[in-house]
């Protein structure tokens, strides 16, 4: 993981846009000494909608004791993850 995260962050691999982040490519991760085919990869980042679903409501929630203190760009970004949670279960 480490090797795949210098190399991103110097600009040599690209990743896949996911509901809960940025994913590596199958192709660009360092799976040596490991038997992990592309299904199993794929696999490994599905993810169930409705659980992320209760945990956004559970952190909304949370969320809610800091009243107007809570920055907005961390309202902007629930708010985002909310709909890509959407987008997934649509899917």
């Amino acid at each position: 993981m480490l090797d795949w995260i210098v190399r991103r962050a110097s600009g040599e691999v690209e990743a896949v846009d996911g509901v809960t982040g940025c994913y590596p490519k199958f192709e660009d991760f360092n799976l040596e000494g490991l038997d992990l085919g592309e299904e199993e990869w794929a696999k490994m980042y599905d993810i169930d909608p409705e659980a992320w679903a209760a945990e956004m409501d559970d952190t909304e929630e949370y969320y809610k004791q800091f009243g107007d203190k809570l920055p907005e760009a961390i309202k902007e970004q629930l708010a985002k993850f909310r709909a890509r949670i959407d987008e997934a279960k649509k899917a």
